[in-house]
């Protein structure tokens, strides 16, 4: 419970909000993918994970790419 308390200090409230939208967005996180692994609440109150989720790390690839022409990256 720590690990989680530690991250609702760091993040707030908002924060933990923004993280879980973007599991829920995320079919990686979610158990789609070839090892089966799905993210759990442990997984996700660790800091790296945590801020991994935050930044975008496990966004849904074809959202990137879109998101990434939409402000002209490519």
């Amino acid at each position: 419970m720590s690990e989680i308390a530690a991250r609702l200090r760091e993040a707030g409230i908002d924060g933990w909000k923004q993280m879980l939208a973007a599991v829920e967005a995320s079919p990686f996180l979610c158990g789609e993918n070839d090892r089966g692994f799905r993210a759990d609440l442990d997984w996700l109150s660790k800091p790296k994970n945590f801020h991994k989720v935050l930044s975008g790390k496990y966004a849904d690839s074809k959202r990137r790419a879109s998101s990434k022409l939409n402000r002209g990256v490519f």
